[in-house]
């Protein structure tokens, strides 16, 4: 349920202007805001904290939710686990061997394509590297175990 609330929240948050009815139906996604350094990756950070909370958290974020009709800004922040943030290390580092780029002659008919693949490629690079800015933070925070 707070994951189908994280994808209201992101669409209703983007409709507005003159492809309201476009954006209102349009899936959650990291944005570039500007420079590839702004990628928006709150959707992906927000997803992973939920995904790894443990029940007493999911009952107060869902109680928090509920009073407020929206998730807490503060889920899309940071990774807040070392559970998290494992599990956003591995989803990245897999996306950027999947968008590797194409082997073999460049056709002209795919350099959108490549493009498309570059430009996503470099987005999810600077969310590891957000990430790893996240992980030196929590390594000097978190007492050590």
């Amino acid at each position: 349920a707070l994951l189908r609330l994280l994808a209201l929240d992101s669409s209703s948050s983007s409709a507005g202007g003159e492809n309201e009815g476009a954006a209102a139906f349009a899936p959650p996604m990291a944005r570039l805001l500007g420079p590839v350094e702004h990628v928006d990756v709150s959707e992906l950070w927000a997803a992973a904290n939920i995904h790894m909370m443990d029940e007493a958290s999911l009952r107060k974020t869902v109680a928090a939710a509920g009073a407020t009709s929206a998730l807490p800004k503060e889920l899309g922040l940071t990774a807040w686990s070392p559970a998290a943030r494992s599990h956003l290390r591995n989803l990245l580092e897999e996306w950027c061997k999947q968008l590797q780029p194409l082997q073999g002659r460049g056709k002209p008919i795919l350099n959108n394509v490549r493009s498309y693949r570059a430009d996503c490629r470099a987005m999810v690079e600077a969310a590891l590297r957000r990430l790893e800015d996240e992980e030196r933070v929590a390594l000097v925070q978190e007492p050590a175990t």
